[in-house]
């Protein structure tokens, strides 16, 4: 089933900032630092991490520019506390920055209309590239079009993780990572529903790598 609920981020239960945040533990790592030596020196950063994680996107209230800037409150947006945490403006600041940024996802709010597989894709193509690795889109093969494909990977989107788009997905990355070759890692990326979580396991044990976009 389509989720009917939106998962709002709740700005009273975030924790305002306090003194000892202040004092910025995280220095001498530089902007090319990776977000796990940034996390292994602050670990407070992960919490920051799961909340952009969460940010849904589809109103003003759970905008996510509202909850990274903080328009309503800005002592309680994102950007505010994780300069807090890595200093302001610092080598580290915009390493966090970049990384946390890359997390947030489409807001379909600002988008102004339905999602689409399309705007998935495009996501996940934007992050990828952001990480590093070539990806390749509506990629054309025997039996089909590979949605995304890198050199480890080929990745099938779907708008929702229904039952029967699942069912189709498996098929349909399995032929194609087979056409491909080179042991490619099968990747199915999509909205949740009900059925993900039903479904999911079983598609795990097979050895599919099941992500739930939203």
């Amino acid at each position: 089933m389509r989720p009917t609920e939106a998962c709002l981020i709740n700005l009273s239960a975030v924790p305002a900032p306090n003194r000892a945040w202040s004092n910025p533990k995280v220095t001498g790592l530089g902007i090319s630092a990776s977000w796990e030596m940034l996390a292994r020196a602050e670990p407070r950063l992960e919490a920051l991490r799961r909340e952009v994680l969460v940010v849904k996107g589809v109103d003003y209230r759970s905008c996510p520019m509202n909850q990274w800037y903080g328009y309503e409150n800005r002592a309680r947006g994102i950007k505010y506390r994780l300069s807090k945490l890595v200093g302001n403006d610092s080598p580290e600041f915009w390493a966090a920055y970049a990384f946390l940024c890359r997390e947030l996802k489409i807001c379909r709010h600002c988008l102004g209309r339905d999602l689409t597989e399309a705007d998935i894709e495009g996501d996940v193509i934007a992050r990828l590239r952001d990480a590093g690795l070539h990806a390749r889109r509506q990629v054309r093969v025997p039996s089909g079009i590979a949605d995304i494909v890198t050199a480890t990977a080929v990745y099938e989107v779907k708008l929702w993780l229904t039952r029967d788009s699942l069912f189709r997905a498996i098929g349909q990355v399995t032929l194609y990572a087979a056409e491909l070759g080179g042991d490619r890692q099968r990747v199915i990326i999509g909205q949740r529903t009900d059925e993900t979580d039903v479904m999911g396991n079983s598609i795990r044990k097979s050895g599919i790598t099941l992500d739930a976009w939203w």
